[in-house]
């Protein structure tokens, strides 16, 4: 199970919700309350811990207030922020997934499996950078 903090604006819910699926605390920061009410709902539906938070990163004071209040929430091995995750069309010839192709890989590094991977950026691209070299 991932022990993890998670983060991010609109797109990124995918993620946070496999995260709390999986058994994680998750903080769910975005810019809009609307936003932010969607996502803790449907953790929360399905039985998950999440924290909602307002915040416009443009403003300092409200990034040191959302640190502040995620770094209440119990220990975590991974802390993740992400923009919106687009996932391209590959080399194979269809379109990645959010949910089944980039949130499973963002899980699996934070979780028990991953934990001695460390300073790795991957690109779950379905081999676009392949592709792009030619």
């Amino acid at each position: 199970m991932p022990r993890g903090k998670w983060s991010g604006g609109e797109g990124t819910d995918r993620i946070a919700k496999l995260f709390a699926a999986q058994g994680a605390m998750v903080a769910v920061v975005s810019r809009t309350a609307e936003n932010v009410d969607q996502v803790v709902i449907h953790i929360q539906a399905a039985g998950g811990i999440a924290l909602g938070i307002v915040c416009d990163i443009a403003d300092s004071d409200q990034i040191t207030a959302t640190v502040d209040k995620v770094n209440v929430m119990p220990v975590a091995d991974t802390w993740g922020t992400a923009a919106d995750v687009p996932a391209p069309t590959n080399v194979l010839g269809r379109y990645g997934s959010p949910e089944e192709d980039i949130a499973p890989v963002v899980v699996y590094f934070a979780s028990k499996d991953g934990q001695f991977l460390t300073g790795y950026s991957l690109s779950p691209d379905g081999g676009q950078i392949i592709e792009s070299a030619r």
